[in-house]
């Protein structure tokens, strides 16, 4: 059973995604995933606000190597940082602009589906399922 951090969805890696996964470290396409796992929609694209230290605990790396995955992504031209401030001077956590085809990483949200049982068909009588012989 996977296990995802609260706020996050299941992503759906498409067909166009080797190529990509091929030209990021590592590190890089596993911190792509995370954002795009907690990534929503938004007038601009796609959009996910993490701090480095945050992405750092979620991924289990250092906040150094998180912080050199995120600089691959944005030189690879699949995020586009935006650094905020608060008025006093310190820093929000970065908003991240994905620039992603959605054939090449997604989310998707899981629709449940109710069994059928056999009182959904009025044309079926219900049966008693056997271990015995009966013989």
């Amino acid at each position: 059973m996977a296990v995802r951090p609260a706020g996050s969805t299941p992503v759906l890696i498409g067909r166009a995604a080797a190529p990509l996964r091929r030209a990021l470290t590592a590190s890089a396409w596993v911190a792509l995933e995370c954002l795009v796992a907690r990534s929503h929609p938004a007038p601009d694209g796609r959009v996910v606000e993490i701090g480095v230290r945050e992405l750092a605990a979620e991924l289990g790396a250092s906040k150094n190597t998180t912080h050199r995955a995120l600089t691959v992504l944005t030189r690879a031209g699949v995020t586009e940082p935006d650094h905020r401030r608060r008025p006093d001077g310190t820093y929000l956590p970065t908003r991240y602009r994905l620039h992603l085809d959605p054939d090449t990483l997604t989310t998707y949200r899981p629709t449940r589906r109710t069994p059928s049982t056999p009182t959904d068909d009025p044309n079926v009588e219900p049966t008693q399922l056997t271990l015995l012989d009966q013989a």
